[in-house]
């Protein structure tokens, strides 16, 4: 080889090195982004949780409910639609516009209503982690058999 071929050669090796070295200093940047989003969603679960868990107690004891619907509020967007089954169950429990709903009733609804979005608050954390829901399903499946070859023993 000569001198400019060798010179081409270590251009080309360096500005790859260059590109890939590029390429990992944003993967991991990206990756402790999705870290910290990830744990102040799970953070802010677990807070909607509680003031949820809140509101049901102070519902059935009866309570003045405006300020633990207040706290819950404080956690929901009205203009999120993933936001808005929860919100109109509060609103139910609150202003109820009629007296044929029980109190069981209403309780029902709120928590499957909170399920919901707590639900699609896990998934989206699972996805900024970058879990894929057929990966989860298929260790699922792995785990069911699993426990299911432990069960019959």
């Amino acid at each position: 080889m000569d001198g400019s071929t060798q010179a081409l050669l270590s251009i080309i090796i360096s500005g790859t090195a260059l590109v890939i070295s590029l390429l990992s200093v944003l993967r991991t940047r990206k990756n402790h982004l999705s870290g910290i989003l990830s744990s102040q969603r799970l953070v802010w679960a677990e807070n909607l949780r509680i003031a949820v868990s809140t509101f049901i107690t102070a519902m059935y004891e009866g309570e003045n409910l405006a300020p633990y619907r207040a706290r819950v509020f404080l956690y929901l967007s009205p203009s999120n639609p993933k936001h808005k089954r929860l919100i109109d169950a509060i609103d139910q429990i609150y202003r109820p516009s009629n007296g044929t709903v029980s109190l069981e009733e209403n309780c029902n609804a709120l928590v499957g209503a909170a399920q919901d979005v707590l639900q699609k608050n896990w998934w989206t954390v699972k996805f900024e982690l970058g879990l894929r829901k057929l990966e989860e399903s298929r260790r699922d499946a792995k785990v069911e058999k699993r426990m299911g070859k432990q069960n019959a023993l």
